[in-house]
């Protein structure tokens, strides 16, 4: 699915909020063509022009509404502590090829 096709299935979600649907453009925007992503927290508030607490009740409503899926994403490191998340947008996973 090249990335028009990703950003038009984005743009074509039945979201309430734009905030929702910015976020969820961002994502379709770097996705891979599976439908998942590795944004950091930065990235979304740069991309967005959106505070961080906007982001994260963003993503929670895209989860709630079956948009995107959440994959915490670990490393080892020496603290052992989480590294990242993947989102794998739903419209794009779906979709088969």
């Amino acid at each position: 699915m090249s990335i028009l096709d990703r950003i038009d299935n984005a743009f074509a979600a039945d979201l309430d909020c734009n905030t929702d649907k910015v976020i969820l453009l961002a994502l379709a925007r770097h996705a891979d063509e599976f439908g998942a992503c590795w944004l950091s927290w930065s990235t979304l508030e740069s991309a967005t022009k959106r505070a961080r607490g906007t982001v994260w009740r963003a993503l929670r409503r895209l989860e709630n509404a079956g948009e995107i899926v959440r994959r915490n994403w670990f490393v080892e490191s020496q603290y052992g502590r989480q590294s990242a998340n993947c989102y794998i947008l739903t419209s794009i996973a779906d979709t088969p090829e």
